[in-house]
């Protein structure tokens, strides 16, 4: 992979005013909700329920980001408007080594999304900070909190290479988008729900360990023991496995685009 192949690619991103937009909605977005979680953590703490610090950091700041998904988007765009606008052409002249061009495209959208990631976890702590000043503590230990970042940095360039592995593999922008969106949002959260209704706890289980939710998992510091405002401990994730799940799928999935990206017929 060449500096030239970088610098390319960096410059397609940074001109696609939809990856600026996508940026500035989720770090927007981010502080919204993290005032909301903040506020019901208050609420709960009120109430006479004790919160811990590693809970209300995985409620507050991890849960209420949406660097993840604009992560996912950027990931989708970053190829799919070359899919859609048949640029990729112009792409593999500039850099006629296929696999070094993909690469380049995963370097670029995965530091991208780490880069949207330290926004929203500004955002998020500022904020969170801000509502629970002097009512619940977000003093995790410095191993935890050390831990914590570096899964959520980590889950947020999954994102980005799940959306872009996933457009390669479909040559699909619309069907890129699609699953980026549905599957974490609406699919893998249904095998909870319908694991709760119907009694069978084995469901959620499953559930708990689907790519994007143990993606989720990862940031998970709070251990099993708490649950004021987080599942109960049984039912969540193990953060090491969950990190497994997720990185096996994140490089299943790349493996696969590269090698499918290197047969197409541009």
């Amino acid at each position: 992979m060449s500096r030239n192949a970088l610098a390319y690619e960096w410059a397609r991103l940074r001109t696609l005013r939809s990856t600026w937009w996508i940026a500035a909605v989720s770090v927007a977005v981010t502080a919204v909700v993290t005032w909301g979680y903040a506020s019901v953590a208050v609420g709960v703490g009120d109430i006479g329920i004790t919160v811990g610090p590693a809970e209300a950091v995985v409620m507050v700041i991890g849960k209420s980001s949406f660097a993840p998904l604009a992560a996912g988007l950027i990931g989708v765009l970053a190829v799919g408007t070359e899919y859609r606008h048949r640029t990729l052409r112009t792409t593999v002249l500039v850099t006629p080594d296929r696999t070094a061009a993909i690469t380049a495209k995963a370097v670029t959208v995965a530091a991208f999304a780490i880069a949207i990631g330290i926004a929203n976890l500004a955002v998020s702590w500022a904020v969170g900070a801000a509502v629970l000043a002097g009512r619940i503590d977000l003093g995790a230990s410095a191993g935890l909190l050390a831990g914590f970042h570096a899964a959520y940095l980590l889950q947020a360039a999954g994102w980005a290479l799940i959306g872009l592995a996933l457009t390669v593999a479909t040559r699909s922008q619309i069907i890129g988008l699609l699953a980026i969106v549905l599957v974490p949002n609406v699919i893998e959260p249904l095998f909870g729900s319908i694991g709760m209704l119907a009694g069978q706890d084995w469901l959620a289980r499953i559930g708990a360990y689907l790519p994007f939710s143990a993606g989720q998992a990862m940031t998970d510091i709070a251990g099993s023991t708490s649950a004021a405002l987080l599942a109960d401990g049984e039912t969540r994730a193990d953060p090491l496995i969950a990190g497994l799940v997720f990185a096996a799928t994140v490089a299943g999935l790349a493996v696969y685009a590269v090698n499918d990206f290197r047969r197409q017929d541009l």
